[in-house]
Parts: C-alpha cells; sequence; structure tokens
C-alpha cells in the first residue's frame, strides 16, 4: 500500500469538494483596500521585509489552499480557549504615558487604540503598545516587536493577571536603559492604566507570558511580589478638567489635583506664544495629593491651559500639565 498516493488522492478529492461550493466574485478592490489599511497603520514590523516570505510565496499559498479545503471537511477545534486573529475596532481608551522634565513623571493621556478584542482592558494595554508618541511623552511598551501581543486581562479576587503572547522580559533598546525602564515607571505605567477601569482599582498586577510567569519585564526586574500603583511616580500637577481638545464657554473653570512644594500651583493662559492671563492657585503638599482650581474668563478663540511648578532652589521647571481648548 502506498501511503503517500492515499494522502495525495484524499488531499485532491478535499480540494474538488471545497472548490465544488466557492462562487468567485470580484475581490480586488477589497485585498487593495485592506493591503492600504495595513500600510497606512504603521506597523512595528512589514511583511515586506521577510525575503523568505517572498520567495515562498507560491508554496504558502498551495499550502493555504490545501488547509482551507481539510478544515472545510474537518471539525474545528480550539487550543486552550485562545482564538485565531480578529478584526480591529478603534476605540477610545485612557493609558498613563512617560513624561520628562526634571524627572519622569507619569500623565494620563486619551488615545485612540485599533484594538483586537471588545475587552476594554486588553484595549487599554493595546493602547501602550501602540502609542506613537506623537503628544510628547513615550511608552516604552511600544518599542516591543510587533510579535507581542495581549492575550487576556484578567481580575481576580486579589490580583489583575495580563496575559502576554511573545516575550516581554529583554529590554527592545539596545544598551543601558533609559529614564523610560526605570522599573517605577514602565511596570507603573501598566498598574495606572488598569487602575482606570472598573473592577481594577488597586488589584496588585501579575504579568505573565503565555500563561507562565515573568520575573522581568522591559529588563527590569519584577521582584518577588505583585505590583501595587504608586501615587508617587505621577506627576506632581495633573490638570482634570478641561480635557484636552475641548470646547466650553467662560469663564473657564480648571480643576485638577497638585501635590507640589509649599502647595503651590502656578498656571498660565496662552494664546499662541503669548500668555494672556496668569495667577497661582492652592493644593496638596508634602505627600499629599489635594484639589486645586482656578477661573479665568477668556474671549473666544484657541488657548492652551498651563499648570507647572518652579523648582524653589533654582526656578528650574518641575513638571507641568497643559490642555488646549476652544472658547466659544
Amino acid at each position: 500500500m502506498n501511503t503517500h498516493d492515499d494522502t495525495d488522492r484524499e488531499l485532491r478529492a478535499a480540494v474538488r469538494a471545497y472548490g465544488a461550493d466557492v462562487r468567485p466574485s470580484d475581490r480586488l478592490g477589497a485585498i487593495r483596500a485592506r493591503t492600504h489599511a495595513s500600510t497606512a497603520t504603521g506597523s512595528r514590523t512589514g511583511w515586506w521585509r521577510s525575503p523568505w516570505l517572498l520567495a515562498g510565496g507560491a508554496g504558502v499559498l498551495a499550502a493555504g489552499i490545501i488547509a482551507a479545503a481539510v478544515s472545510a471537511v474537518s471539525p474545528p477545534s480550539s487550543t486552550d480557549g485562545v482564538s485565531g486573529p480578529s478584526s480591529t475596532s478603534e476605540t477610545s481608551v485612557t493609558i498613563y504615558t512617560v513624561g520628562v522634565f526634571r524627572d519622569a513623571w507619569l500623565f494620563p493621556e486619551e488615545v485612540a487604540v485599533a484594538s483586537t478584542s471588545d475587552d476594554s482592558a486588553v484595549g487599554a494595554v493595546e493602547g501602550l503598545l501602540q502609542h506613537d508618541g506623537s503628544s510628547g511623552r513615550s511608552s516604552p511598551w511600544a518599542a516591543l516587536p510587533d510579535s507581542v501581543s495581549v492575550r487576556s486581562v484578567t481580575a481576580g479576587r486579589d490580583r489583575v493577571v495580563v496575559d502576554f503572547s511573545g516575550p516581554v522580559d529583554e529590554s527592545p533598546i539596545p544598551g543601558e536603559a533609559s529614564y523610560a525602564y526605570d522599573p517605577r515607571l514602565t511596570v507603573q505605567q501598566l498598574a495606572f492604566t488598569l487602575r482606570e477601569l472598573p473592577g481594577f482599582s488597586d488589584l496588585p498586577l501579575v504579568v505573565t507570558c503565555d500563561g507562565e510567569p515573568v520575573d522581568r519585564v522591559l529588563g527590569i526586574e519584577l521582584g518577588p511580589r505583585p505590583v501595587l500603583a504608586d501615587p508617587a511616580v505621577l506627576s506632581p500637577i495633573l490638570i482634570d478638567s478641561p480635557v484636552d481638545g475641548a470646547t466650553v464657554s467662560g469663564p473657564v473653570r480648571v480643576t485638577g489635583t497638585s501635590d507640589t512644594f509649599e502647595a503651590n500651583v502656578a498656571w498660565e493662559v496662552l494664546r499662541g506664544d503669548r500668555a494672556v492671563e496668569q495667577g497661582a492657585a492652592m493644593g496638596g503638599s508634602y505627600g499629599e495629593r489635594r484639589p486645586f482650581r482656578f477661573r479665568v474668563r477668556l474671549a473666544p478663540g484657541d488657548y492652551t491651559i498651563r499648570a507647572y511648578e518652579l523648582s524653589a532652589e533654582d526656578g528650574g521647571l518641575v513638571t507641568e500639565d497643559t490642555k488646549t481648548v476652544t472658547v466659544e
């Protein structure tokens, strides 16, 4: 008995059976649209960088046809409950990014993310991986290779587990680690991003890769215990309202939280590069974050609201937070 010939006949029969139900249609436009969309998103790696794929394209195509035929006559199977690739949809999430002044701090930032899941927690972590730095702040997670993805985010009774597919232990930047890989920032980015979500507040964080716990994240040792969100890494000044890009009516009410030297929060309103209003407000101090607020009357137009702290020692900028608004 020739097993090879039998297998060949079975595959050919499967292909004919599969093809009998196929109805051809004009897919060129759809393929072009999908190709354009894929290249326009600026993925971290591109198929055109893989010569083996071009050289083996015909073989891959043939194998794909046979695989499709076999799957058409075989029952579906599952692997550990992980589904295959799914379509993406754009959603808005709040993530924490790194801003650098005299020191590096974390800032909340609302971003649009092309998520592969309808799970808001997965989408939030994907936001860290996709951040492009256009805001002037950064996310070290975005330096990971495109092969790294988010498998799941699960909140239990005493911890939240973020499971990645692909290695996340090594620093993606060769050489010495930069400020962005300070463990107080890299892992805290993840902890604070998840803390924004309902049901995740104040839960300690555990990172796994393909279901297995990891000792390091982006080259940083995690230590023996789950990670807790540490308020000390947040910028000493954060503007909560108005949100960036908002259209508001006068007078403009600005609120936020702060923890600065002698509780002082300096502020100014810029129209272009020119300051049109300025003042100071009182917030928290000595490790206690408290609210601050001020109100300013502005003519209709576009403005930048800036709240900042200067060093009492040398006048250098310690931190700042800014919001752009349009006054009606």
